[in-house]
């Protein structure tokens, strides 16, 4: 099981980019700076943005899960600095969620990220 905190997310406009999503989320967050990084995957270069505040890392990546194509984006919340687990990021994936559906985002979080097929397979906040 996954005990990061992620969310996929669906913005209110369609067509919006990687950047420009993840420049807006860190700005709403308020992490003024945040790094743009690009690493080797699974037969594809992967994108992402990472800033963190308080002691969580947030990682910004577009979503190549073909089961969840209505969410573009996906966020990752994990411990700043270390790769351990930290299952209260779950709850604060939930609480982001919810506040990222009142500004009008569709978001999905998912009970175990390793054996999700739908967004059945979890919670959705939605305006």
């Amino acid at each position: 099981m996954d005990t990061r905190g992620t969310i996929f997310v669906r913005p209110p406009t369609s067509g919006q980019s990687l950047k420009d999503f993840s420049s807006h989320l860190f700005g709403w967050l308020g992490i003024p700076s945040f790094t743009e990084d690009c690493f080797g995957g699974w037969k594809v270069d992967i994108e992402r943005f990472i800033g963190s505040a308080v002691g969580i890392t947030v990682e910004i990546r577009e979503n190549n899960k073909k089961v969840l194509e209505p969410y573009p984006f996906i966020i990752y919340l994990s411990p700043q600095g270390t790769s351990m687990a930290a299952d209260y990021l779950v709850q604060h994936a939930h609480t982001l969620a919810w506040r990222l559906s009142r500004d009008g985002f569709r978001c999905f979080v998912p009970k175990d990220l390793v054996i999700v097929h739908s967004d059945q397979d979890g919670m959705i906040y939605d305006a």
